[in-house]
Parts: structure tokens; C-alpha cells; sequence
């Protein structure tokens, strides 16, 4: 639904903010593509990552004393949050590197969840957004179109071959440090009479209009037909689709 705007953030910038700007970037981007390939290499880029990741939380913290009303928890309520948050990423990271190297999803699971998407889309989308709502076929169209040109034109080594290798545990543990430093700075904010920037207006700012960049980055790797990027990051042989 933030695809449509609001008050804040108005359309076309929230076709950005926060499906491009935040998941696709951060989420599959940072998180899931470029963090395992750092954890892969070496334990001083992991933990380096961690501090920065624990120093950036941090700073976002404070934005959670800009709404309305003010988000403020206790530092022990803010601690067990993040930690547990920490907790399902190394898990997540340990049952990732299963080395998974093809994932074919049944078609009981494709039709469940088609209908769930569907059944939001009519019950919800639409009546909220109404004429708004012929947004999201349009988009999604937008982005199979460049799948499917993909697919037909070249068979890439699967990217859930790179994110799923085996990662030491150590560099996994390494996670740890960004819920401490974070818990620090915003215990730190609280003693100081929360003190606060708007760290998340400069946050929009920046990875909004990459996010767009992003995409059309993409669109043009896809449409050159350039290697793809899996074969530029791993050393290690990947197996090809049947």
C-alpha cells in the first residue's frame, strides 16, 4: 500500500519508498546479496559491516521519537527487540546455507498464495485506493517483462546458488555487535532528553531516487545481455539449470 503515497511521501517518489528504496536495496541488496558475499571473504569485513549496520540502526532509532505520537520504549524494550530481531537474521543466515541450488515452487503453494495476493488485492487495494489500485498490475507487468526476457535469452547460473553457500559461523556471530551498538546510542538518546535527527528524511532522500536507479540499471544489464552478476562475485562453480 505505500506504493499509492500518503501525506508524507506523494507518488511518483513512493513508487521508490519503500519497495525499491528499502527492500529491494537493503533487504535483498545489502542484506541477503552483498552482506553474504562480505561474510564469505573475511571476518574483519563482516564485523566491519556489523558496526556499521549496529551505527545506522542506531541513527533510525531517532525517528522513532518523530511520530505521532512519539515511539519511546525503555532501553531494556528497545535491547530485547533488537536482539531478537538479530537472532532471526543468524538463523536465517545458518539455514541459508543449506547450498540450495534450484527452488521450484509446487503449484498447490503458487495457487495459495496467487489467491491470497488476489483476495487483498480486491478486498483491500481497491476499495481503499479505487481507479489508484490499476497501479499494481501495471508494475507488475513492468517487471515481468524483463524476467521473461531474461529467462529466454540466456541461462545464468542461479543466484540462490551464491546466497545459499555455506557461511563460517563466526562471521554469522559477528551480527551481534550491531544490537549492542545500536541498544548504546539510543540508551545515550534517552539520558540526553531524546535527542533526535531526522535521520530518516536524509535516509528518503538518498535511496529513493537510487532505488530507481537501481532498476533501471537493471533493465539495462538485462536488455544488453551482459554476464550476469553471480558469475562476477563467486569463485566458487555453480550448477546451471537443467
Amino acid at each position: 500500500m505505500t506504493i499509492f503515497g500518503g501525506a508524507g511521501i506523494a507518488l511518483p517518489l513512493s513508487l521508490s519508498w519503500t519497495g525499491l528504496s528499502w527492500h529491494m536495496l537493503l533487504s535483498v541488496g545489502l542484506f541477503w546479496w552483498w552482506h553474504r558475499i562480505l561474510m564469505r571473504k573475511s571476518l574483519r569485513q563482516a564485523l566491519l559491516f556489523s558496526v556499521i549496520f549496529g551505527i545506522t540502526w542506531g541513527l533510525w532509532s531517532m525517528t522513532w521519537f518523530l511520530e505521532t505520537p512519539p515511539i519511546i520504549n525503555s532501553s531494556g524494550q528497545y535491547f530485547a527487540h533488537a536482539i531478537g530481531i538479530t537472532l532471526l537474521m543468524i538463523v536465517g543466515h545458518i539455514l541459508m546455507g543449506r547450498q540450495v541450488s534450484t527452488f521450484e515452487t509446487p503449484r498447490t503453494e503458487r495457487v495459495i498464495i496467487l489467491t491470497i495476493v488476489a483476495l487483498y488485492f480486491c478486498v483491500i487495494t481497491v476499495p481503499t485506493v479505487t481507479v489508484m489500485a490499476v497501479l499494481i498490475p501495471l508494475l507488475a507487468f513492468f517487471l515481468y517483462i524483463p524476467l521473461r526476457h531474461n529467462k529466454a535469452r540466456y541461462e545464468a547460473a542461479s543466484v540462490i546458488a551464491v546466497v545459499t553457500q555455506k557461511i563460517p559461523l563466526r562471521s554469522i556471530l559477528t551480527l551481534l555487535v550491531a544490537p549492542l551498538i545500536a541498544t548504546f546510542m539510543y540508551a545515550f538518546m534517552l539520558e540526553n532528553n531524546n535527542v533526535i535527527f531526522p535521520f530518516n528524511l536524509g535516509f528518503l532522500f538518498v535511496t529513493a531516487p537510487l532505488g530507481f536507479a537501481v532498476l533501471a540499471w537493471a533493465w539495462w544489464r538485462t536488455y544488453k545481455g551482459a554476464l550476469p552478476t553471480v558469475a562476477l562475485v563467486s569463485s566458487v562453480p555453480l550448477p546451471t539449470r537443467p
